[in-house]
């Protein structure tokens, strides 16, 4: 059974690629070809494209009138639509659509059973909410690798708790900058209000602590076992800190104890894309953050002085064996 989520991104998602059809009688018209017709009855007609289904898909042939399951027609406008695709990359998206409407069915059937119990902690619950996913996407919620378990464990709308792992690497192979102050600084407080006998884990002043969330740290272990260059400026501390919980992007991080959130690299694709953190992009991040420190930042505090403003104010990564910094 598909949900009705699935259905209205994976929709709206391709009538937003292309003209090619009408929309008469509160109901989306497809030709299929000459003789077939997908009729796809709506409740709202949205002018952003952001229609709203009733559930239902009509397939007309000739003058006979059926309704056939979602995935069906699903796989009727992949045809329709990319005839030039070859077979196994239309099956692979397919699989894809199917994945993300499972994920969306159980999320969704989480999140009712929380709110039934009133399991409800404000911020981070409103960030757990968004159970559909991206609304324009035909597979929002992708997820590739992840199994059950991992997915349950880590992304956000089961609200599961895990803990980061920390690493720590020599001072001088630290990338990374803090606009507001000292790096290496900042990442030993995070690591030192985490574990109060964290400090004595360290091998001497010149490491400094960096934490990974489960998934990063266990393809980083992959890494480091395989590069002895790695081995000989990084250290894995084997300690870790409990109750971490994942935002609606699943890779930014929070725990309602730390002053901090964390944005982090993973080994997933999330809708369609691998989701690593590069220098350029974390660099991008202070930028916002330089702003504020203007006077046009300044202004804009004052103004606005009912908002609290979310700044990405510091970055960090390991550098490379090549001196380039590692994703």
């Amino acid at each position: 059974m598909t949900h009705l989520l699935t259905m209205q991104h994976f929709l709206n998602s391709l009538l937003l690629e292309t003209s090619e059809y009408q929309i008469k009688d509160n109901c989306i018209h497809v030709d299929l070809n000459s003789h077939r017709q997908l009729e796809i009855p709506l409740n709202y007609i949205s002018a952003s494209g952001r229609h709203r289904y009733s559930g239902k898909v009509l397939l007309r042939d000739l003058d006979e009138l059926s309704q056939i399951p979602f995935s069906q027609a699903a796989s009727l406008l992949v045809d329709r639509y990319f005839p030039e695709v070859d077979k196994d990359k239309k099956t692979l998206f397919l699989q894809r659509v199917e994945n993300s409407n499972d994920y969306v069915k159980r999320a969704s059937s989480a999140l009712a059973l929380r709110q039934s119990r009133h399991d409800l902690q404000g911020f981070i619950t409103s960030e757990q909410a968004l159970s559909g996913g991206h609304s324009m996407h035909p597979a929002p919620k992708c997820n590739e690798p992840l199994n059950q378990q991992e997915q349950e464990a880590y992304l956000p709308e089961f609200a599961g708790e895990f803990a980061v792992e920390w690493f720590a690497v020599k001072e001088d192979k630290l990338a990374g900058e803090y606009v507001s102050g000292s790096l290496k600084y900042e990442l030993k407080e995070m690591f030192l209000s985490c574990h109060t006998q964290g400090g004595s884990s360290l091998p001497d002043t010149e490491w400094v602590p960096i934490p990974m969330h489960p998934l990063q740290a266990r393809e980083w272990r992959k890494a480091q076992a395989n590069c002895q260059v790695l081995q000989a400026y990084t250290l894995d501390l084997g300690l870790k800190s409990d109750g971490w919980t994942a935002t609606s992007s699943s890779r930014a991080i929070y725990h309602p104890n730390c002053k901090w959130m964390l944005k982090v690299s993973l080994p997933v694709r999330l809708t369609n894309s691998l989701r690593l953190m590069t220098e350029p992009e974390a660099r991008r991040g202070t930028q916002f953050s330089k702003l504020m420190k203007t006077a046009a930042g300044e202004e804009l505090k004052q103004r606005l002085n009912f908002a609290n403003f979310i700044e990405e104010p510091m970055w960090c990564s390991i550098v490379g064996q090549d001196q380039a910094v590692l994703d």
